[in-house]
C-alpha cells in the first residue's frame, strides 16, 4: 500500500530540490505575486504538513510548535517576521520527514487508514479517510505548493525546469 504515493513523493522531493538549486537565500521571502506565499512559507508549510502526517501515523512531532502556528493552515502567506527557519533546516526536515511519512504509511494499520480523518479543513471534500489524507499530503498537497513555487520562480525571472 502507498507504493504509488511513495514514488510520486520521491519525484516531488527531487523536483523541489531542482527548484531551489538556483534560488538564492535573499529570494526566500519574496512575494512577487500578491496574495501568494513566500518560498520560506511554502517550505515551512511543507515541513509541518509532513510532521502532521507523521503524528497521524503514530509518530512524535519533529518540527517546532512555533513553525506549526506560524506556517500552518490559515496562517498568512508571508514569511513570519520572528520565525524564519533557514533553508538548510527546511530542506533537512522536508528531505527527512516525507520519506519517513511514506514508510510509516506503508506499515500503517488498515483499520486506522480507513477511519474518517479529523482535519476540519477537508471534511467536506472527497478526502474522507486517514489513508486518503496521507495520500494527499504525500502527493497532491505537495504538488500544489510546488506549482506555487514554480510560479514564484518564473515571476522572479528564473527559467522553467520542464
Amino acid at each position: 500500500m502507498f507504493e504509488t504515493e511513495t514514488a510520486l513523493n520521491s519525484f516531488l522531493l527531487n523536483y523541489l530540490n531542482q527548484s531551489l538549486a538556483d534560488l538564492p537565500d535573499d529570494q526566500l521571502d519574496a512575494v512577487p505575486i500578491p496574495e501568494l506565499h513566500s518560498v520560506r512559507w511554502l517550505l515551512t508549510h511543507l515541513a509541518i504538513v509532513a510532521d502532521m502526517g507523521l503524528v497521524l501515523l503514530g509518530h512524535s512531532k519533529e518540527c517546532p510548535t512555533a513553525w506549526h502556528v506560524a506556517y500552518g493552515p490559515k496562517s498568512k502567506g508571508n514569511t513570519h517576521d520572528k520565525i524564519c527557519p533557514t533553508r538548510e533546516e527546511l530542506i533537512e526536515k522536508i528531505s527527512t520527514l516525507y520519506p519517513k511519512a511514506a514508510t510509516a504509511a506503508q506499515s500503517a494499520a488498515k483499520e486506522m487508514l480507513e477511519q474518517p480523518h479529523q482535519l476540519e479543513l477537508l471534511k467536506t471534500t472527497a478526502i474522507q479517510t486517514n489513508g486518503q489524507l496521507i495520500a494527499h499530503l504525500l502527493t497532491t498537497h505537495f504538488a500544489i505548493h510546488l506549482g506555487q513555487l514554480s510560479a514564484i520562480r518564473r515571476q522572479l525571472g528564473y527559467p522553467h525546469l520542464f
